[in-house]
């Protein structure tokens, strides 16, 4: 093969057959490339340009299906606020259900206002009180002062309202112990002593 172009008649070049371009082409193409093997022609060189698209296009399908699966960044965000959300009321719910820790009894050292708030100045329940005797620990109608005052004939009770023996009704004074006027009056009123009591009634001369 010659390695000028022909020349015509008046000296200029005549552009070269196909045949001597494809000979050039495979005389002179050698392509190199990272894991491949030095290879020389033009078919040859063919196959490897295209098996290297074939790669680049396989590298870009692979970085766009990469791509599909990284989450948008709204619906990370929107993912990340139903978390809290879910956490926080997790932690509601925890706090709802937490046992309540009552002081243990019988411990000298135990701190029952640990929390902070002051002790208590007053009583922490109001006892039944009598309003006959205004004695606490038994009610008014179970009052040992007021069956004992019945008994003797002191006072007279009918259903919440109790009266003297003249059936003077006892005004109701809840700061004043019904006992007082039934004392107070009875001490007005001299009593016979039990025996001579007994005494008048098998001699009623007396």
């Amino acid at each position: 093969m010659q390695k000028q172009l022909p020349k015509g008649p008046d000296g200029s070049s005549k552009p070269p057959k196909w045949e001597h371009v494809i000979a050039a082409a495979e005389a002179e193409i050698q392509v190199e490339e990272p894991g491949f093997s030095k290879i020389s022609g033009f078919a040859e060189s063919n196959q490897v340009m295209q098996k290297a698209l074939d790669v680049q296009k396989g590298y870009g399908k692979r970085r766009e299906k990469m791509l599909e699966e990284i989450p948008n960044q709204a619906a990370l965000q929107k993912k990340i606020v139903e978390m809290e959300k879910e956490i926080a009321s997790l932690k509601n719910q925890r706090a709802s259900h937490a046992p309540l820790n009552y002081p243990q009894s019988g411990g000298g050292n135990n701190n029952e206002f640990s929390r902070g708030d002051p002790r208590p100045t007053g009583k922490l329940y109001e006892p039944k009180s009598c309003y006959y005797c205004h004695k606490e620990g038994h009610s008014t109608f179970k009052c040992p002062e007021a069956l004992k005052d019945e008994q003797q004939g002191l006072v007279r009770r009918n259903g919440n309202d109790w009266f003297l023996p003249s059936g003077q009704q006892i005004p109701w004074n809840p700061n004043r112990p019904i006992r007082h006027v039934v004392a107070t009056e009875s001490a007005k009123t001299p009593q016979k002593p039990p025996v001579a009591a007994a005494f008048q009634t098998d001699h009623p001369s007396l």
